[in-house]
């Protein structure tokens, strides 16, 4: 005799009672067929990752059982023809002992605990503290005005320029001398910047 495993899916559409029935259905099966149920687990109702059939819950059932070779295909033809059993898979597996039972349970219960612990210290997180004001966002602090250096305000424009004086008709040879004096002084501090050791090119 082989060592199996078989993982029932019902339909979500059942009571958790009226489930009873079909389990008792599956291991009648299994016996009929000349086979020893071992150990049966019911582990409920549970959302499923797609739908399956229409349904979007069902109710998962595993038992394991051994029984000859010779009648798993007989079993596992029953089960497909089965209207109340969504899907099932049967699997050979190793016979374990009540101590590897007890430590797979411990460990499942474990990871149970660790997944609620992760999932509501999640939930906390995502949700912001009642009572808590938040802190408001900093405006930033208004820059004083600086005078202008030297060499901006000759560059630079001036803001506030007093009344316009009268207006003189300067001579073509005047305006490109005023010109020719601005791209002196211009030359000038260009030079004084280019050979200040402390400005990084």
């Amino acid at each position: 005799m082989q060592h199996y495993e078989v993982l029932v899916l019902f339909p979500g559409k059942y009571a958790e009672e009226e489930t009873k029935g079909v389990r008792e259905k599956i291991t009648t099966l299994i016996t009929e067929r000349k086979g020893d149920v071992t150990f049966e687990n019911f582990m409920g109702l549970r959302r499923l990752a797609y739908p399956i059939k229409h349904e979007r819950q069902g109710y998962y059932f595993a038992v394991e059982f051994n029984a000859e070779p010779s009648v798993m295909q007989e079993i596992d033809r029953t089960l497909s023809l089965e209207t109340d059993v969504i899907r099932h898979l049967i699997v050979q597996k190793h016979e374990m002992t009540e101590e590897e039972r007890v430590r797979e349970q411990a460990m499942a219960a474990k990871f149970k605990a660790k997944q609620a612990e992760r999932r509501e210290r999640l939930e906390k997180e995502s949700q912001p503290a009642r009572g808590v004001a938040r802190p408001a966002a900093k405006t930033p602090a208004p820059v004083p005005p600086t005078e202008p250096t030297q060499a901006e305000s000759k560059l630079a424009p001036e803001t506030a320029a007093p009344a316009p004086a009268p207006v003189e008709k300067k001579t073509k040879e005047q305006t490109e001398e005023e010109q020719k004096s601005r791209l002196d002084e211009l030359d000038k501090k260009l030079d004084e910047i280019l050979d200040d050791t402390n400005i990084k090119l």
